[in-house]
């Protein structure tokens, strides 16, 4: 008997969806009029602020799945469907990177990756670290390990590290953020806090819509980077909002953002592989609009292409888990 929890997997979709549609839009020559751009542009601002956020979140919601197992047994299974597809994604990605982006040398994408910094592949070694110090601290003082969480987010904003430890969007202070959506889901399990029940509350609902709003004015009229920490309070408690649009209005199998929520690892880790290769290899006339609708076509087909190639071929599992030896 399954044990999914559709809304988790219909949000998680949702967000993978947005994930894709970001990169396509960052990566992508898009010549379009000025005020379809603008709308476009907007609309995937919006949820900057809530894209990496809630998919940390949904990761703490369920890491009392695996917690309570023998230590031995809960490493070895992250290392499994964590760590080695980090390394493999790690790696494709530096020969896509050589083909259509900048030529590194090995020793540097070497260090890169020694501090996670490769890519898309920086979320899974976040999510690795994650479980192992969620392990240790989740039945300490919530207050305690929020304030030194929020405390080193704060002080590494303000240093100035050295320039490995920092990838584009994602510094080394991000993933102190970060780690306070992820830590802060698990507590509620932990205590048996049903946040899809609390999210349908007359008073979290209206506490999550201002919030909502004070998250869209931080980014559209302060224009503070979408992981600063004023955010914090402000994007964790309009979270419920989106909780309760997918735990009542989508909380189905079947529905369309299930595939993507099920899948998340292939659309997550391939995406952004299949639209860098696309942009350089593939020749069309990128001031066509049919340009963009191809690159966009084509993030998504890739990993479809891919699942289905999985479901069929047992060998292309090999890029996100460990082959089964057997005898084993």
């Amino acid at each position: 008997m399954s044990t999914r929890i559709h809304w988790i997997d219909n949000l998680r979709g949702f967000f993978i969806v947005l994930l894709v549609i970001f990169h396509w839009f960052y990566f992508t020559p898009i010549n379009i009029n000025e005020y379809t751009y603008n709308l476009l542009s907007d609309f995937i601002r919006f949820f900057d602020p809530y894209r990496m956020e809630v998919l940390f979140f949904i990761s703490g919601l369920i890491v009392y799945k695996g917690v309570k197992k023998p230590f031995d047994v809960y490493i070895s299974g992250k290392i499994k469907f964590i760590i080695y597809p980090f390394f493999i994604w790690s790696l494709i990605y530096y020969f896509v990177n050589f083909l259509a982006l900048d030529k590194k040398e090995l020793s540097e994408w070497a260090l890169d990756m020694l501090f996670g910094q490769i890519g898309v592949t920086w979320f899974l070694y976040a999510l690795f670290i994650f479980f192992l110090i969620i392990r240790a601290v989740r039945k300490i003082n919530s207050f305690f390990v929020l304030f030194i969480s929020i405390t080193l987010c704060i002080i590494f904003k303000c240093i100035d590290l050295p320039k490995f430890m920092d990838v584009g969007f994602v510094s080394f202070a991000d993933f102190f953020y970060y780690f306070t959506f992820f830590y802060l889901a698990d507590q509620l399990s932990l205590y048996g806090i049903n946040i899809s029940e609390k999210s349908k509350k007359k008073g979290f609902f209206i506490l999550s819509i201002i919030c909502l709003l004070i998250v869209s004015f931080f980014n559209f009229y302060l224009n503070l980077y979408k992981t600063n920490p004023a955010y914090l309070p402000f994007v964790l408690f309009s979270i419920p909002l989106f909780v309760l649009i997918f735990s009542c209005f989508l909380n189905k199998k079947d529905s369309f953002l299930n595939h993507f929520g099920v899948n998340s690892m292939v659309y997550y880790l391939s995406h952004l592989a299949f639209l860098l290769l696309s942009l350089k290899f593939i020749k069309m006339n990128n001031q066509s609009i049919l340009f963009p609708i191809t690159m966009l076509f084509i993030s998504f087909l890739g990993p479809y292409i891919l699942i289905k190639l999985k479901e069929k071929i047992n060998f292309i599992n090999i890029l996100f888990e460990p082959p089964i030896i057997k005898g084993k």
